[in-house]
């Protein structure tokens, strides 16, 4: 999927991971389609970034095993300076000038610093900001990812949205149909691992199957 910044859009863990500061990398994007509005904002078109989580040490790894992930939707735009999706990508070194692009599927593989925090209501995970990562400076190889990249951009061609979206999906004006029958229309406090049938799996292998404020 292409972003314009001109002038004017496997396998992981059920778990919760423990709050905290790691090395996220980017491992998943799906447009999820328009997202209702709540009474402050318009319905708008949405995407869902999705990290698994690294620790100095090593993958940070559930009771049985998996690598711990996470995600975050974001408005599907990186025009302006107020830009989250802009930022974040920033934060992963992926730098768009106003004027420039960037494909999403050139995103996955890409590591950034999160601190994630619990809700209020203790139930979900979320990501509370993103900071950029240097091998050098941080005196930290980047890790070798674990879970293959996969991206959904929506398309008729690719039919489900990856299961880990696929609450956010659901729940879209546009796109629901598109999610898993499992899906419902509130947002799951665990993070299916497959991808949807017809996903795309950026490693190229065909037998591979929440807002941050800044």
């Amino acid at each position: 999927m292409k972003f314009d910044n001109t002038p004017t859009s496997d396998g992981g863990s059920y778990e919760k991971p423990e709050p905290g500061k790691y090395l996220g990398i980017l491992v998943g994007f799906s447009f999820v389609g328009i997202q209702p509005g709540n009474g402050q904002y318009a319905p708008r078109p949405q995407v869902m970034l999705r990290w698994e989580l690294h620790k100095r040490k090593g993958p940070s790894i559930d009771s049985k095993n998996f690598v711990h992930t996470v995600t975050a939707s974001f408005g599907a735009t990186v025009r302006g300076e107020n830009s989250k999706l802009r930022k974040t990508l920033a934060a992963h070194g992926v730098d768009i000038p106003e004027g420039g692009s960037s494909e999403s599927c050139e995103w996955l593989g890409k590591a950034a610093w999160l601190d994630i925090e619990l809700s209020d209501d203790r139930k979900y995970i979320n990501v509370v900001n993103v900071s950029r990562y240097d091998p050098v400076e941080d005196d930290l190889v980047k890790p070798e990812q674990v879970l293959d990249s996969i991206s959904w951009e929506g398309a008729p061609d690719e039919k489900l949205c990856p299961s880990w979206a696929a609450w956010a999906v659901a729940r879209s004006t546009d796109l629901s149909d598109r999610a898993p029958k499992f899906a419902g229309g509130k947002r799951s406090e665990k993070q299916p691992v497959r991808a949807g049938i017809g996903a795309t799996n950026c490693n190229n292998d065909p037998n591979d199957e929440e807002n941050i404020p800044f």
